[in-house]
């Protein structure tokens, strides 16, 4: 494989999932990077051994640029890349770069547009909170047992007694 095949390949993976911006500054990274280690004395084909799979690599971009600001996925902060219909037909996407500048020939009326998730955690609260309140009388209850066990074992054993022998009468 040669630089160009790479960074073809490479954005024939990110293309669907990034903002055009995104790509192009990922390609003139990996494209600088592969330069710079060629003037260095290193062959291109070492370079891009080194490199591995470009998609791999562009996993790894848009697994980290949709986890947002924080880098953790599945938090609030995510941004989703999605395709929505293109309202002024222009092919203009809302990056502002057109589909076709990114290796798509078609865009099928197709722009991208960017969500960010807002996970709203308000119909667990209510669940979270009966969760405390649980454990805590829970935990008061075992906290009255412990205190109350040497007093109640004895007690326990007393009325034991006290209804067999109420039983034995009964039989008489």
């Amino acid at each position: 494989m040669n630089k160009r095949e790479f960074l073809s390949k490479l954005e024939e993976a990110l293309v669907y999932e990034l903002p055009p911006r995104a790509v192009d500054e990922n390609l003139r990274y990996y494209s600088s990077y592969i330069d710079s280690e060629v003037k260095s004395g290193r062959s291109v084909e070492e370079v891009l051994e080194e490199l591995g799979d470009p998609r791999l690599i562009a996993r790894t971009i848009i697994d980290a640029v949709s986890s947002g600001a924080d880098g953790i996925p599945g938090t609030a902060d995510d941004v989703v890349y999605r395709e929505t219909p293109d309202s002024d037909d222009s092919g203009y996407g809302a990056y502002g770069g057109r589909a076709s500048d990114h290796g798509s020939s078609d865009n099928g009326g197709f722009r991208g547009s960017v969500e960010i998730n807002s996970h709203t955690y308000s119909g667990c609260m209510p669940c979270l909170i009966a969760v405390l309140i649980a454990c805590l009388i829970i935990s008061a209850l075992m906290g009255l047992l412990t205190m109350l066990a040497p007093v109640l074992a004895p007690a326990a054993v007393i009325l034991l007694i006290w209804w067999l022998l109420g039983k034995a009468g009964d039989d008489r």
